[in-house]
């Protein structure tokens, strides 16, 4: 029923003395609550009454559902909240990387997630009786999660591939873990490479960190270097907080490992000296506790003192990079002991990492700001072969 119907049945006395216009003209007068004749001008007036009435409903609605979505907002802020406190009363442990339990969770979900979505394997890694497990030498890989995409190039020195200048002034070694290799960045986007392409440009920038070594196999690693031809001419080890842990036969750490079929590398220290025992499955591992941890440090420490050593007595500078972990704190007893043993070391442990994928690992920005900080703090000598001013 449209509005000329509706108002003209307000005059249903005065239709036969009244004409058409004069009926609407009528309606219009009591729209706007005004008795005497207007000019047709006024009509519009009229109209924007009606049409102001439509809003006002309009307006009421709008309040409506805006009251009901905070009522939801709060509702599900309040079951967080309850969820929250259940969670860190009965299932949450403060020694996670997390301070919130529902953080804590959601990490763990998503990585869950991750696992399961990987497309294929990564196809980098084999068997290896002193590592546990190496790269294979001349391969590719593509790695894929929820965060990225990611293509991985293996060398023929099991070396995540970099491509040396022409005429290299020498070469320089990077060991480390997957913060070095480059989780989840493609090949020229991890800190070495980008070194390589735009700070260390005259320089042979070689790559030997591997997905999930320690400083044990860190230490093997610059063995093997020491027994070749052609000699570094600087040794890096990038070290993280969580190589400690990697670093003798932890249950947790030999666990993980388990899930994909890999061994680990077990030392002891006999006599004042390391020695090493073979590789390890979760069989042979040890519970974790904080006789294990103390065990842990003192195996650090003479790994780093040891390969500060090869390093002198071959005439190579050695330096060690504190690298930035939004996770895990330095011990205080590893720090000292570098200092100790006058190791020289950049320390970026308390940079904050703001590009990170969900598993922590930096992203390609990320790796662009550590190459930055170490292009910035670390001058190469070629006539003495001294490293750090």
């Amino acid at each position: 029923m449209d509005f000329r119907l509706n108002t003209s049945m307000l005059f249903t006395k005065s239709r036969e003395k009244s004409s058409r216009r004069e009926i609407l003209q009528s309606a219009f007068d009591i729209a706007d609550n005004n008795l005497l004749a207007k000019p047709r001008s006024n009509l519009y007036t009229s109209k924007e009454y009606f049409y102001n009435r439509r809003q006002g409903t309009k307006t009421n609605e709008t309040m409506k559902t805006i009251k009901q979505m905070v009522f939801w907002a709060i509702l599900i802020c309040i079951n967080l909240a309850v969820l929250e406190i259940v969670l860190s009363l009965f299932y949450f442990q403060n020694n996670c990387e997390s301070s919130l339990a529902l953080a804590h969770y959601w990490h763990k979900a998503k990585q869950y997630l991750q696992n399961r979505i990987t497309v294929v394997p990564v196809g980098i890694w084999q068997d290896d009786p002193k590592f546990g497990y190496s790269h294979r030498a001349n391969t590719k890989g593509s790695h894929r999660t929820l965060d990225f995409k990611a293509n991985y190039t293996i060398g023929a020195d099991q070396e995540r591939y970099i491509s040396p200048p022409a005429k290299p002034l020498g070469r320089i070694l990077f060991l480390g873990c997957s913060f070095t290799f480059g989780h989840g960045v493609d090949d020229q986007d991890n800190y070495p490479a980008v070194l390589a392409k735009e700070y260390w440009k005259d320089w042979h920038i070689v790559n030997k960190a591997v997905m999930g070594w320690g400083t044990a196999h860190a230490y093997q690693q610059l063995l093997e270097e020491m027994e070749k031809k052609s000699l570094p001419s600087l040794v890096i080890y990038a070290m993280l907080p969580h190589h400690i842990t990697r670093n003798y036969i932890r249950k947790s750490w030999v666990e993980t490992l388990s899930k994909f079929k890999r061994k680990h590398p077990h030392f002891e220290i006999v006599g004042g000296e390391l020695e090493f025992k073979g590789v390890i499955d979760i069989s042979q591992s040890r519970e974790d506790s904080p006789e294990l941890r103390k065990k842990e440090i003192e195996l650090t420490i003479a790994f780093l003192n040891n390969m500060q050593k090869i390093c002198k007595e071959k005439g190579i500078p050695f330096l060690v990079i504190l690298l930035p972990s939004n996770q895990a704190v330095w011990p205080a007893a590893v720090i000292a002991a570098l200092a100790k043993h006058d190791i020289q070391f950049v320390d970026m442990a308390e940079m904050e990492m703001k590009e990170i994928y969900t598993d922590q690992h930096p992203a390609p920005a990320e790796h662009r700001r550590i190459a930055k900080v170490l292009a910035d703090a670390v001058i190469l000598d070629v006539k003495n072969r001294k490293n750090v001013n």
